[in-house]
Order: C-alpha cells, then sequence, then structure tokens
C-alpha cells in the first residue's frame, strides 16, 4: 500500500474506511467469523436440547447447565460480532475499530471470573454442611460429559483459527471452552468418586475448579487490559522490524522502533536515518520499509516512518517530556524496545510527571480526590445513620452510594499516582488507566442505580413505606446536597484545568448525587405530608438518574479506550498550526486521539526544502509550535511527504 493510500486513513476529510485497512471480506477475518459463529451455533443447539429436557423433566443440574450454555451460545455469537465491527474504520474511529475485540475479551474473562467466584463460593458451602454439590450424580455425569467433551472440540478449533489468525477476541473465546472442558473433566472425576462412595467428592472438586477457572478470567482479563493501556509490541517482533528496516542498504541506521497493539493488529513507529539527503528520495526509501515491514509481519495496520538527515542529528518527530525521561531509560534499554523522543519542552505537565514517576507531592487533581474522600466517608456515615433510625430507603441508598464514592475516589486517586508512568512495557505513558477507572466508576454507578431501583421497588410491593423522624432526614439530605454541591463543583474546576478525564467523570458523578439528594429529600418531604411511597418513588427517580449518568460515564471512557480520533475542532487547531510554521509547505494529513489526560498526534508534512536536513528542521519546528500552542500534546509524530 502507496503513501498516498495511506493519507486517506491520516485524513479526517475522509469519511471512508482507510484504504488498505483489513477489510470485513478478507479470508481471515472469514474464519474468525466462521469460528466464532460455529461455536455459538453449536451451543445453541445444545442448549435447545437441554431446555426440552428441562421442560420434560426439571432439575437443577438441567436448568443450571441449560443457562450456561445458553450464555456461552450468546458469547459466541458476540464475539462473531465484535470480530466483524473491530475491523470497521470510521470518521470517529480513523484507526478502526480493533480494540473492541480486546473489550470483549475483558468482558469475557470478569464473566468467567464472576462464574468461578458464585461456583466455588456455592460449592464451599455445600463442602463445610458435608454434602454433595450436585444431587442425582448418575445422570449429570452423563450430561456434564457430553458438555465437557463438546467445549474440548470447540475450544481447539476456534484456538487453531485464533493463532492462525492472531484473532485476539476469538482466543479469549477459545480460553473460555478449555476453561470449561477443565472444569468439566473435574467435575466428572468427582462425581464418578461420588458414585463410588467417597463424600462430599463434586464439592471439593468443584472448589478446586472454581479457583482455576478464577485464574483463567484473571489472566484473560489482564491480557486485553494491556493492550487497551496500550502496551508495547512485543520486543521480538520489534527486533525484528528493526532487523527488516536495516537490511535495506539504503538506510543508514535505524535510530528507534516502537510499536502498540490493538485488537489483532499492530501500529508501529521507526526513526531512520537514509543515505540520501534528498526529500524524495528519502521518502522512497520509507515507502519500501513500510512495504517491508507489511509483507512480513503479521497484522500490521499503520507503520510511520520518521526520517532524519544523519545520526545525531536534529530529530523530525518531537515528543513532549513525558518521554523525555523515557528516551534516558530507552539508552540503557535493550534496542528496539522504546523510541528515544526528541524536542523537549520544559515544563510540560506530561514530562514532569514522566520525570518524577514516583514523587510524593500531590497534584491539584490528587488533592481533589483526597478531599473527596474526606466529604464522602463523612456524608456517608451520616446518612447511613439517620437512614438506620428513620427506614427511609432512599436515604440508606444514598448513603450507600456515598460508600461507592468513597471507594471511586480513592481508585481515581491510585489511578492518577500510576497513570503519568512511563516503563518499557507501557512506553506511550499508562494515561488511560484513568480511561479505565472511568469506565469502572460508569459501570459501579449503573450497579447503585439496579441495587436502588430493585430495593424501592420491593418496599413498593410490599408496602413498606413509614419513615421515622422526617424532620431529621429533610435537614441531613439538604446539607448533604449542598456539600456536595460544592465537591462536584470543585471538582469539576480542577478536571477541566488539568485535563483529567477520570476526575471530570467523578464530579459529573458527584453533580448526579446533588440531584438525588435533592430528590430524596422531596420525596420524604411528601410522603410526611402525607402522599404514600413518595420515599421509594424518590428512589426510582434518583435510580433512574444514575443510571443515565452512568452511561454517559462509561460512553465517554470506551470512547477513548477504543482509539477515538480527536475532536475536529482540536485536529484542525493542529493542523492551522503546523501550517504556520516556517518551511512548512501544507500539511497533508493530520490524525490524532487521546490518552487519558493527553493527546498523541500524527503528521504527515510537505516541507519547502527539498534536502532532508532542512525538511527535518521545518518538521520538528511544526512539531514544537503544536506541543507549545494546543493543550495536553504527549507526543507529536512527523513524516515528511516530498511537493
Amino acid at each position: 500500500m502507496g503513501s498516498a493510500d495511506r493519507d486517506v486513513g491520516l485524513s479526517q476529510a475522509a469519511a471512508a474506511a482507510a484504504p488498505g485497512a483489513p477489510s470485513g471480506e478478507t479470508p481471515g477475518l472469514q474464519r474468525a467469523l466462521r469460528a466464532a459463529t460455529i461455536s455459538g451455533a453449536a451451543c445453541a443447539v445444545f442448549a435447545v436440547s437441554l431446555w426440552a429436557l428441562v421442560a420434560i423433566e426439571p432439575s437443577l443440574i438441567l436448568i443450571v447447565g441449560a443457562s450456561l450454555t445458553t450464555s456461552r451460545a450468546v458469547t459466541g455469537f458476540l464475539v462473531a460480532a465484535g470480530v466483524r465491527l473491530s475491523r470497521r474504520h470510521t470518521r470517529t474511529f480513523p484507526e478502526g475499530l480493533y480494540k473492541l475485540e480486546n473489550l470483549l475479551a475483558l468482558v469475557i474473562g470478569v464473566l468467567i471470573a464472576g462464574g468461578a467466584y458464585e461456583l466455588g463460593r456455592y460449592a464451599f458451602s455445600a463442602a463445610l454442611k458435608g454434602s454433595d454439590l450436585i444431587p442425582d450424580p448418575g445422570q449429570s455425569l452423563v450430561f456434564i460429559g457430553v458438555a465437557t467433551l463438546l467445549s474440548l472440540a470447540l475450544g481447539i478449533y476456534k484456538l487453531r483459527v485464533a493463532r492462525l489468525q492472531d484473532c485476539v477476541a476469538l482466543r479469549a473465546d477459545a480460553g473460555h471452552s478449555f476453561v470449561d472442558f477443565a472444569a468439566g473433566a473435574v467435575l466428572c472425576a468427582g462425581l464418578a468418586l461420588d458414585l463410588a462412595g467417597v463424600p462430599i467428592a463434586d464439592s471439593v472438586a468443584a472448589v478446586v475448579v472454581a479457583a482455576c477457572i478464577l485464574w483463567a478470567g484473571g489472566s484473560i482479563a489482564y491480557q486485553a487490559v494491556r493492550v487497551l493501556l496500550d502496551a508495547s509490541v512485543e520486543r521480538s517482533v520489534l527486533d525484528e522490524v528493526r532487523e527488516i528496516a536495516a537490511a535495506d542498504p539504503r538506510v543508514r541506521e535505524v535510530l528507534a522502533v516502537t510499536g502498540r497493539n490493538s485488537g489483532s493488529f499492530r501500529f508501529l513507529t521507526l526513526r531512520l536515518a537514509t543515505v540520501t539527503d534528498d526529500v524524495a528520495q528519502a521518502e522512497a526509501v520509507a515507502a519500501s520499509v513500510k512495504a517491508s515491514v507489511r509483507a512480513r509481519i503479521r497484522n500490521v495496520d499503520e507503520v510511520v516512518v520518521e526520517l532524519v538527515a544523519a545520526p545525531g542529528g536534529a530529530e523530525p518527530a518531537a515528543s513532549a517530556p513525558a518521554a523525555a525521561a523515557v528516551a534516558a531509560e530507552a539508552i540503557a534499554a535493550p534496542v528496539g524496545t522504546v523510541a528515544a523522543p526528541a524536542g523537549a519542552i520544559a515544563g510540560s505537565p506530561a514530562g514532569a510527571a514522566a520525570a518524577a514517576p514516583r514523587r510524593l507531592r500531590l497534584q491539584p487533581t490528587e488533592w481533589a480526590e483526597v478531599v473527596s474522600v474526606i466529604a464522602s466517608a463523612g456524608m456517608a456515615a451520616a446518612m447511613i445513620a439517620v437512614a438506620t433510625s428513620a427506614g427511609s430507603v432512599a436515604v440508606l441508598a444514598e448513603g450507600t452510594d456515598s460508600v461507592t464514592d468513597v471507594v471511586t475516589s480513592l481508585i481515581v486517586l491510585a489511578g492518577m499516582r500510576l497513570a503519568a508512568r512511563h516503563t518499557k512495557g507501557f512506553p506511550q505513558g499508562l494515561y488511560k488507566l484513568e480511561n479505565l477507572i472511568a469506565v469502572g466508576i460508569g459501570v459501579l454507578v449503573l450497579f447503585s442505580a439496579y441495587e436502588l431501583a430493585r430495593e424501592a421497588i420491593g418496599r413498593i410491593l410490599s408496602g413498606a413505606d413509614k419513615i421515622e423522624g422526617p424532620l431529621l432526614v429533610i435537614v441531613v439530605m439538604t446539607g448533604v446536597m449542598a456539600a456536595k454541591a460544592g465537591l462536584a463543583i470543585y471538582k469539576s474546576r480542577v478536571g477541566k484545568a488539568n485535563g483529567s478525564p477520570s476526575l471530570q467523570a467523578d464530579a459529573r458523578a458527584t453533580w448526579t448525587d446533588v440531584f438525588a439528594s435533592a430528590g430524596v429529600a422531596l420525596g420524604v418531604g411528601l410522603q410526611w405530608a402525607g402522599v404514600p411511597y413518595m420515599d421509594s418513588i424518590a428512589a426510582l427517580v434518583v435510580a433512574a438518574l444514575l443510571a443515565w449518568s452512568g452511561v454517559q460515564v462509561l460512553r465517554d471512557g470506551l470512547r477513548v479506550l477504543l482509539d477515538a480520533s480527536l475532536e475536529e475542532d482540536v485536529l484542525q487547531e493542529v493542523r492551522t498550526c503546523a501550517e504556520s510554521q516556517p518551511g512548512v509547505k501544507r500539511v497533508a494529513a493530520v490524525l490524532g486521539r487521546n490518552s487519558g489526560s493527553y493527546r498523541f498526534v500524527t503528521l504527515r508534512i510537505v516541507p519547502d526544502e527539498v534536502d532532508l536536513a532542512g525538511a527535518e528542521r521545518s518538521a520538528a519546528g511544526a512539531a514544537a509550535a503544536v506541543r507549545e500552542r494546543v493543550e495536553r500534546i504527549d507526543r507529536v509524530s512527523v513524516e515528511l511527504v516530498a511537493g
């Protein structure tokens, strides 16, 4: 694929998918889709058969088995849908939705871990009571044996396809099938021992299975999170890319190689010194290197080649000081691990964070979370105490939500302390840890909404609506509302000033709590005035507000984790800034993405100069200007294009 083709993929003006990006019609995609679909269909057929048996002769083991098999069928179809969608390039996601695969793998890992916890809890309880986990072990042994063999067959098939095409989501689904196989095999052994007269053998076997499944689910989730956080491509791959580039006789030296995974695909950046000083000839060298890398390295989507005139000269790709500290580390690190950045600007917030990863002094955003923890803990204690004495479900729900706020603030604080670190495994920083935490906040908010709605509906159905001391409740909730409003304003200002997505998400959640507290106070007041069930109705309104807030926070966090493009106005600002610099004829394309509080930008610049040294100086000047004038830029990568 030529450089002109990739320009379309980089340009935000192109609404269509990037030429050269993996297509939905490629053989590899078809195999992965076919494997996931076959898995889902096989599990669906087995599930229908089990539900038919349940209708004829209901039993606990058949109901549980049918439910689990149905969930596996749904998982298979979701993986198929994710594999298809992940290859799409859109205006919002110009780099593709590849990480949708990793997101699905994360969900699968969490589901496995959750199922392991429930199985272990139930089995451990049965073992302590000295009872068998599964009644009628003879009938259950047949069912579990068939399910175990099916899991093994599907696991082998999916793993073979996943390895052939390097499909992350399908590999995770294959891992899930192998976990099912291992669990079934151990349970079959336990049931056989149970039939032989060994007491509680199936319960003990289930506890062992649960521990193994929990480890497997955690491993799948961990690998998915690594990619979502932009972990580096494997060192062996980076070394191979370096060898491919160095083999070109027109390449004088390979100065640095970096890369990140995205779903099943890889994004690579090379910094090369060429033997020629002509921009057009150097661009031809870069195009040749790109073609060689794509031909020999599997699943490469984008290769950015930054050109320098000679080793030790000015570097065209300037990176914020966040990576400046990494440069020193990279000198001693194995070759090809981390790109050594250039053009550091003193005073950059990213650079300050990276230069002092073990800092003890709290930043403004961290102080905001410390204040949030203290305030939320105090409000939670007050509301729970009042709810216990008054019997108000709405106040109790608000108090419980404030406990969640305390946990959330502690998690956000930990994320802020870790997010700015640059390591060999994460050379682009752990900025997205903030976005991952924001997603976690969204999930917690949605869970709180569910629990609140469930409790409120239960009280309405049971007719329990009496509240003791309503005046005290109203006074306390009014004070809580005022305190939360002040806290939300404070966190929002600090979050915006410092560009912290997790703190801004936390501030939006706090604003939702303000309205929720107002609704609780109003509901208690109306019930005090004689309107029945207003306390529970107010709780339902609060649940709706919480659900809306949770969805918003979840959506914003997922956009960044999936590498959504920078906003159009920011991209235009970058383009205008670069084109205003001396020596820059025009900007052929601009691409950018968020990562936590910071931004990563790639430019394709057409210089006025025809010699590489002069063009390199122009590119370095443009990159420095972008970092200086556009807020929260971590790295600017620049490719030179002959006019």
